[in-house]
């Protein structure tokens, strides 16, 4: 994916944006040739991604066990 780089030498919005839904999901790691913001950007990306998916997670968890308890 390095070869989709910017011009400017800096990965773009979206190119930065699909880098951290694939790092996120476990399907690729940080690309060892960006500079230090796109590193840092990235990361950011990556970490809100996790982040979310675990709220989703426990919100359906905890919404999985309200309704067991209606059940019963």
């Amino acid at each position: 994916m390095a070869a989709n780089r910017a011009e400017s030498g800096a990965y773009t919005a979206d190119q930065l944006a699909l880098w951290a839904d694939r790092i996120a999901e476990g399907r690729d790691e940080l690309p060892s040739d960006s500079g230090d913001s796109d590193r840092t950007r990235l990361a950011e990306m990556v970490r809100e991604r996790l982040r979310n998916r675990l709220i989703r997670h426990i919100a359906r968890a905890i919404a999985n066990r309200l309704g067991r308890a209606d059940e019963e």
